[in-house]
């Protein structure tokens, strides 16, 4: 695909490697944010998130806590 939309680049013919990529938008510095009325949602996936991490580290504690320990 690329020799196909850059092959003057990728012959060596042109010097500017990062051009062809950016007029066909492959790559650039285009931002897009998500509107307002999200905001709820994400904050509960977020959330939801966080409080599996809590679970998962709360659990992890209690069985390094509860497993029996041998001595030497």
């Amino acid at each position: 695909m690329m020799g196909q939309w850059c092959g003057n680049v990728l012959n060596g013919k042109t010097d500017d490697f990062m051009a062809c990529p950016r007029q066909h938008d492959l790559i650039g510095s285009r931002q897009l944010f998500q509107p307002a009325s999200r905001l709820g949602t994400f904050h509960l996936i977020e959330n939801g998130l966080n409080l599996g991490l809590l679970v998962l580290a709360l659990a992890v504690t209690w069985w390094r806590v509860r497993r029996p320990r041998t001595t030497a």
